[in-house]
């Protein structure tokens, strides 16, 4: 990694955010790595309205909570590369766009920067965390190349930057990005990043809704999700479930048949068998993915009124507990950081969740 400065030093930036939007815990673990979250204050000096208020603490908790999703994803997606066969290399960063905000001129006001386009959160442990890019920096270029004017839909030149860091990757393993804190071009710094492989999913976050979900590219978590109130770790095995859907390939095997509510519930019995092997390489306790059903079921499972799709609650855990030997076997005798190589297991699982 190497950082040219164009002009004089990057400003130190306003305000630190809030990361409590998150529970205390999962805030903690995020916190605790090199990345720095920040909020800039407002370029004016009129107090903001109740209305403006409100959007910007939305704002705000996304932030902390994309914070959260993508170090925890990050971390998952890294450890288990090596046994995935859609990897991909990553520098661990999400941009955001002022322009796609439904309130941009609020957006523009909470984050004076210098471009539309912004660090909207960093991945700890990643090649951006490791280089101290800061949330809300402003980015100005990726390989030299500016940002390109909005597009409809708005979500399109957001995508578009993402694709260029991702083709950059893809190229030779490295990017060049220019970024700066201040509102003007003149502080501006070129960071030159190398990624690290990681198993292709991007992560997201959703406002107004408490569902997971993964479609093949992405996981996407909702702002209401219950799971940003658990332990880190319960927290982690809910990503591994959906991250399990993707490296599994199964929205690709759901489009390519019928899909009936035997199918998918096969597809969430093997990410339910999996998940425990990604949380063991990440190094979250396997019994995590377990923890998190017996704490989620109760109040989310559905009880009579549970989709056809999914086992109840009771049965899941149960059959992720039943896994629990099996890892430990593939464990004992290794030394500490050892990765498991789940492939060999996928024969097993798919055969388990077929005839449960």
């Amino acid at each position: 990694m190497t950082t040219t400065t164009l002009g004089r030093p990057v400003a130190v930036m306003a305000a630190m955010l809030a990361i409590g939007a998150t529970a205390p815990a999962i805030a903690q673990e995020v916190t605790g790595t090199r990345q720095t979250p920040l909020v800039i204050t407002s370029a004016s000096n009129d107090a903001p309205t109740r209305e403006e208020s409100n959007y910007r603490r939305s704002i705000a908790k996304m932030q902390s909570q994309n914070a959260a999703l993508q170090t925890f994803g990050y971390r998952l997606a890294k450890a288990n590369a090596p046994f995935c066969s859609r990897a991909i290399t990553s520098i661990g960063i999400l941009l955001h766009d002022r322009a796609a905000y439904d309130r941009p001129d609020i957006a523009r006001r909470m984050f004076h920067a210098a471009s539309d386009i912004g660090v909207q959160a960093v991945a700890g442990g990643s090649a951006a965390a490791r280089a101290s890019i800061p949330v809300n920096a402003a980015i100005l270029a990726v390989d030299g190349v500016p940002p390109p004017e909005p597009q409809t839909p708005l979500w399109r030149r957001l995508t578009a930057m993402h694709d260029a860091i991702d083709a950059s990757l893809m190229a030779d393993g490295s990017v060049a990005i220019t970024w700066t804190t201040d509102t003007g071009a003149s502080g501006a710094s070129i960071t030159t990043l190398t990624g690290d492989p990681v198993c292709r999913t991007r992560f997201e976050i959703h406002p107004k809704t408490d569902r997971a979900s993964a479609d093949g590219e992405r996981v996407i978590f909702g702002t209401e999700f219950a799971g940003f109130d658990y332990a880190p770790h319960e927290f982690a095995a809910a990503i591994a479930h959906e991250l399990a859907h993707n490296i599994l390939a199964h929205r690709a095997r759901l489009n390519a048949t019928e899909r009936t509510s035997a199918a998918i519930r096969v597809t969430e019995r093997e990410a339910d068998l999996l998940s425990p092997w990604l949380l063991a390489n990440a190094g979250y306790p396997p019994r995590a993915a377990e923890a998190f059903m017996r704490r989620w079921g109760p109040d989310h499972g559905g009880g009579l009124f549970r989709k056809r799709t999914h086992d109840s609650w009771q049965d899941r855990a149960a059959a992720i507990g039943r896994e629990m030997a099996l890892i430990e076997s593939a464990q004992a005798g290794q030394p500490d950081g050892t990765k498991l190589d789940w492939r060999l297991q996928l024969p097993r699982i798919r055969a388990a969740a077929a005839r449960l």
